[in-house]
C-alpha cells in the first residue's frame, strides 16, 4: 500500500480544500486555471462540498485518487497531524465531523464508544442471561480479550459492575447511556 507523508497531505488538503470547524464540512477551493480542465473543474466543483457519504456512515473525500477518510483530514486539517491511531465521533455519528465532535482515540477506546449491538438481548452492554446458573453475567473485553466480572442475581447490578470497570478502563470513551 503506498503511503503518502502526511506532512505533504497536510499542504494537499489545505490548497485543495476549505473546512468548518463549526459545521464539519469540506469545500472544494478553486483551481488556479491553466487549461481549459481547470475551468471545466471550477465551473463543476468549487465552492461545492467535497466527499461522498458512504455505505457505512462515514463521509470519505477522494485526493488524487485515494479516499481519505474525513474525520482524519479534518484532524490533520485543524491540528497538521494524523493522529497514530484513529478519531472517534464523540456522538457516534459517523458523518458528524465537526471539531468539537471529533477525540483522537484508540481502536478499543473508539470500540468502547459504540452502541448497543443489535443481538444483544438483555438491554445492558456487556450483560448477558446465564441459563446455566440462572444469573446475569457481566463480561468486558480488554486487550481483544474477554474478562469476565461476575454473575448477579439482579441485571442492575451486573449492568453496574460493567459500567465501574468500563469506566476505569475506558474513561471519557464509555458512552453514559447504556
Amino acid at each position: 500500500m503506498i503511503s503518502i507523508d502526511p506532512q505533504k497531505l497536510w499542504y494537499v488538503v489545505r490548497a485543495r480544500l476549505d473546512y468548518s470547524a463549526e459545521t464539519g464540512v469540506f469545500t472544494w477551493r478553486e483551481k488556479p486555471v491553466a487549461n481549459q480542465f481547470d475551468k471545466t473543474w471550477n465551473k463543476r466543483f468549487a465552492g461545492k462540498q467535497a466527499g461522498a457519504l458512504s455505505n457505512d456512515g462515514y463521509i470519505r473525500v477522494s485526493i488524487d485518487g485515494k479516499l481519505h477518510l474525513a474525520q482524519r483530514l479534518a484532524w490533520l486539517y485543524v491540528h497538521g497531524v494524523l493522529p497514530a491511531s484513529g478519531v472517534d465521533h464523540k456522538d457516534r455519528d459517523p458523518s458528524n465531523n465537526r471539531m468539537a465532535n471529533l477525540r483522537v482515540a484508540t481502536k478499543a477506546e473508539n470500540g468502547a464508544n459504540t452502541a448497543l449491538s443489535r443481538r444483544n438481548t438483555s438491554g445492558a452492554k456487556g450483560v448477558r442471561w446465564n441459563r446455566e446458573c440462572r444469573k446475569w453475567q457481566a463480561t468486558i473485553v480488554v486487550n481483544g480479550k474477554s474478562k469476565h466480572l461476575g454473575l448477579f442475581d439482579s441485571i442492575d447490578a451486573a449492568k453496574a459492575t460493567y459500567m465501574g470497570a468500563a469506566r476505569e478502563i475506558y474513561g471519557q470513551f464509555v458512552e453514559v447511556s447504556q
